[in-house]
């Protein structure tokens, strides 16, 4: 168990205890033994998914879509090979003063890829931009554009020929954006000093120029030698959420040149897929998804009644359970097949662990 796994699992602990709104079952069988339901419509014809742990089960995972972290659970019909899965995305703030923050009440808007493009930007007027090679997924793209197929967390090559054959690695998000925490920074330059600043906010923050920590302020200076250097600005704030923001600074002949910037060359991109939701759903050996169909995005999962159950040895919280209704349209990957669920209603639980 890595330091903030430790650190995160104790949090958990903590708030599983201390906090009025998370409350243990009224006895203990409904956590070992908790009853589940779905129904509603397939293709206009009844669906109903009643768990009792012989034919139709629950089951929990992690999941990662894309370097997002997410959660899990599946309700599966061992008689007819029917599954269903949801799956919701971490949220940016994962954990406040009022525990563990995965899902609210209320209601949850559908996460669905697109094509995105994404370009690595330079001062105006310079030509770097001619030198540049992106690796990623182990394939090489000339230039600064880089299209993507879909959301997600990704790390990406960067080889400057003009300057050096030492390939940069740069982490970047596509479709999410840590407004609260705000990693983001300006960097400039005079002489051999780079100058950086962050958003001064009540959280801690770390600078790492080159993988060195060289600062814990919120703003800082420090000298940098020619060549092409990375800066990493870290902020943690005091529930243990965590952001971080990373880009490339250039020096030259003693004097600052440039810092890499990005933006998207291409229109409509979503930033706040934070704790969106995606459903999935295996029928007749056919899987489909409601991920990449745009129609979903005027649908939403509506969550009510929240219930945390917790652990009855270690009072830890174990998975989150609530009501949930929803209408989504769902394709499989080669977009030849639709499947329709309307009016989907019940129970269903979330594991934590």
């Amino acid at each position: 168990m890595n330091k903030n796994h430790y650190i995160i699992v104790l949090l958990i602990n903590f708030f599983a205890l201390a906090c009025n709104k998370i409350e243990p079952p009224v006895n203990e069988s409904e956590a070992n033994e908790p009853i589940y339901l779905l129904e509603g419509l397939l293709n206009e014809d009844s669906l109903k998914l009643y768990v009792n742990d012989t034919t139709v089960f629950i089951s929990d995972s992690p999941y990662n879509m894309n370097g997002v972290e997410g959660y899990s659970s599946t309700i599966s019909n061992l008689e007819t090979g029917f599954q269903l899965k949801m799956t919701v995305l971490r949220p940016e703030i994962f954990l406040d003063e009022q525990g563990i923050k995965l899902i609210q009440n209320g209601d949850l808007d559908f996460i669905v890829h697109k094509p995105i493009c994404k370009s690595f930007d330079f001062p105006i007027g310079s030509t770097q931009s001619d030198y540049l090679e992106i690796e990623m997924n182990g394939v090489s793209t000339q230039g600064n554009v880089l299209d993507i197929e879909e959301y997600g967390k990704y790390s990406v090559g960067l080889n400057f020929s003009n300057i050096s054959s030492q390939t940069y690695v740069v982490p970047i998000e596509i479709g999410f954006k840590d407004d609260v925490l705000d990693p983001y920074f300006k960097a400039t330059g005079l002489a051999e000093t780079l100058f950086f600043n962050g958003s001064d906010t009540e959280c801690s923050h770390e600078w790492k120029i080159d993988d060195i920590i060289v600062c814990n302020n919120f703003s800082g200076e420090h000298s940098l030698s020619n060549g092409i250097h990375s800066i990493k600005h870290t902020v943690r704030d005091s529930y243990n959420n965590i952001s971080s923001y990373t880009t490339l600074v250039y020096f030259q002949n003693g004097n600052y040149q440039w810092t890499l910037e990005s933006s998207y060359c291409s229109n409509g991109v979503i930033e706040n897929n934070y704790g969106n939701v995606f459903i999935e759903v295996i029928y007749n050996e056919v899987k489909y998804t409601s991920i990449y169909n745009p129609v979903n995005f005027d649908n939403s999962l509506n969550i009510s009644n929240i219930v945390y159950v917790l652990n009855s040895n270690n009072q830890a919280i174990d998975f989150i359970k609530f009501n949930i209704e929803f209408d989504a349209e769902l394709k499989t990957e080669d977009n030849l097949k639709t499947l329709n669920l309307n009016d989907m209603n019940g129970t269903f639980h979330i594991s934590v662990n």
